[in-house]
């Protein structure tokens, strides 16, 4: 098998429909392994119970699994189907009986952890997936990009499948497409066609949606405090301004990873910058940097520039070194993707206030945080907007290429 060799995306891999081989092992399947990426969304974990739901009308045991962080996010507890949970830890040892390999909305192998071990055996790989910056690995692959999310998809396969849409796969569906489509801001005509349906298949949005939108911990508070505290918006810097903050792990303390996702949502509400740049520390010196455009800058190409990936207007890459160089790193990047570009002021040297004011932040709490606080980390993470922290970069070095397969679930927007 080659599915670890990346290959060049064809039109066949790109159709409005699936490859039919791909419906045909999905109707042959009795013991599939469905793989969301790590630090999985709605839309990634979504679109693979549901596919796991719908491959059960068939007779078949599916498995649903993500390597990390190891648990379900506390706001994704609430999709059905996870009794199809593999239990604990990735075993890339896999049972014998497991006959197909579905990946779902992972841009790239590395993007799944352990689990892309599974790929040097003899199983079909199918890969499913709305990124752009897919790197073409699969035996067998549909990659739409312009679907706004990887639940389109599934969707499609169901009629094709013949599976009836139950209020179970409905739910796990409007949680992907709701959240990757900013709750429906960024969705075509198309998405509010599928929302409808799957509202009449049994789905009430205000159950699907409130966990993953508007439930936080007390801690949330705080953390939230200090990155807006820490907020410096640069208008001039980049043409449509430049709106940034930073997270580090004081901030976060105890709290979840997925709690750092909203600021994001929140700093794009300001009408003053066209771009807004939020880095994560998820280690010592290493930072996720989460990418927001209303349209001015294209930040998909910026980040894939810097190693990451993901889409036009959300998109994030990862960075090993200090803050202030991950943002003038940035900032120039955003230059050169408009070179005609008129814009005035300092430029990228001076577009680390946010970023100058977290490393210091990350410095002055280095010696109170507690022995292990970075350990604490699940090793080789992944931001959902970073795609994947397990290698970053520093100025000196060239980026990875390491394609983002999401951003934070849509509550964060």
């Amino acid at each position: 098998m080659t599915s670890m060799s990346p290959s060049m995306l064809d039109s066949a891999d790109q159709g409005e429909q699936p490859d039919p081989r791909i419906v045909q092992l999905l109707h042959a399947a009795r013991r599939p392994v469905l793989l969301a990426h790590n630090n999985p969304d709605a839309d990634a974990l979504g679109s693979a119970l549901a596919l796991a739901l719908a491959l059960r009308h068939h007779g078949a045991q599916p498995v649903v699994a993500f390597d990390q962080p190891g648990e379900v996010p506390d706001a994704l507890r609430g999709l059905p189907g996870q009794e199809l949970l593999h239990p604990g830890p990735a075993d890339p040892a896999a049972p014998a009986d497991w006959d197909l390999i579905v990946t779902l909305d992972a841009a790239s192998p590395d993007r799944l952890g352990r689990w892309a071990e599974l790929f040097d055996g003899d199983v079909p790989v199918v890969v499913i997936d709305h990124h752009r910056s897919n790197t073409g690995f699969g035996d067998l692959r549909w990659v739409l990009p312009q679907a706004p999310a990887t639940a389109v998809l599934v969707h499609r396969l169901l009629p094709l499948l013949q599976v009836p849409l139950d209020p179970q796969i409905a739910k796990a569906l409007y949680a992907g497409l709701a959240t990757d489509t900013g709750n429906f801001r960024y969705g075509d005509a198309d998405a509010h066609r599928m929302a409808a349906d799957l509202m009449d298949g049994g789905v009430d949005p205000e159950q699907v949606m409130r966990p993953i939108y508007a439930s936080h911990r007390w801690g949330w508070l705080t953390l939230l405090g200090n990155a807006l505290g820490r907020a410096a918006l640069d208008p001039e810097v980049i043409p449509g301004g430049l709106l940034s903050t930073a997270i580090t792990l004081a901030d976060r303390g105890e709290l979840p990873r997925e709690e750092c996702y909203s600021v994001i949502g929140i700093l794009t509400g300001s009408a003053d910058a066209d771009t807004v740049a939020v880095l994560t520390e998820t280690g010592p010196g290493s930072w996720d940097v989460s990418l927001r455009s209303r349209g001015e800058s294209e930040v998909g190409s910026v980040a894939v520039a810097l190693g990451g990936g993901g889409h036009a207007r959300a998109a994030g890459f990862s960075w090993t070194g200090e803050p202030e160089a991950a943002l003038s790193t940035l900032v120039a990047q955003l230059r050169r993707n408009r070179p005609n570009a008129d814009a005035a002021g300092a430029g990228a040297a001076g577009a680390t206030g946010a970023a100058g004011a977290a490393g210091a932040d990350a410095a002055g709490a280095a010696g109170a945080e507690p022995a292990g606080a970075a350990g604490a980390e699940p090793a080789g993470a992944a931001g959902a907007a970073a795609g994947g922290s397990e290698s970053g970069r520093t100025a000196a070095q060239p980026p990875t290429q390491r394609p983002a397969d999401s951003v934070e679930p849509a509550a964060a927007d």
